[in-house]
């Protein structure tokens, strides 16, 4: 399946799940944020010659994007229940560089080219606490 494909089935699942609900005592959220990524090393599998890229590093980024969720009421299961769409985008790019290449046994240096990543997750998120419960404070 496409990620357009993926995406869009996302977003009208969400929006069967999320229009119907009546907003008499159920909260609903929006927000958006901004931050940095800060990639690990790691090892890039690759399927034109069947091997991977050891240890490859990759550019820090700024991540940005943002989210819009629905707790729902009564609560569920005796907490609060709710889900959330979340969709944010950022860019670890990867500089040329010297690394290991391995594939059927073999390895040895090469230098991979620098490559434009570019990364949109668009994810359905449940959420769930639990029940909190007020009482006065003990006396131990």
């Amino acid at each position: 399946m496409a990620v357009g494909s993926r995406a869009a089935l996302l977003i009208v699942l969400a929006g069967v799940v999320l229009l119907p609900v009546t907003p008499a005592a159920a909260e609903p959220y929006a927000g958006l944020f901004v931050g940095g990524a800060f990639s690990l090393r790691n090892d890039v599998e690759q399927d034109l010659f069947p091997g991977t890229f050891e240890d490859v590093r990759f550019d820090k980024s700024i991540v940005f994007g943002g989210k819009a969720g629905y707790f729902f009421d009564p609560p569920v299961g005796g907490g609060n229940f709710g889900l959330e769409l979340e969709v944010y985008h950022f860019r670890p790019n990867i500089d040329t560089q010297t690394v290991t290449f391995s594939t059927g046994g073999f390895s040895g240096e090469v230098t991979l080219s620098g490559a434009d990543v570019r990364v949109t997750p668009i994810v359905l998120n449940a959420l769930s606490s639990p029940p909190w419960k007020a009482g006065p404070p003990s006396s131990t």
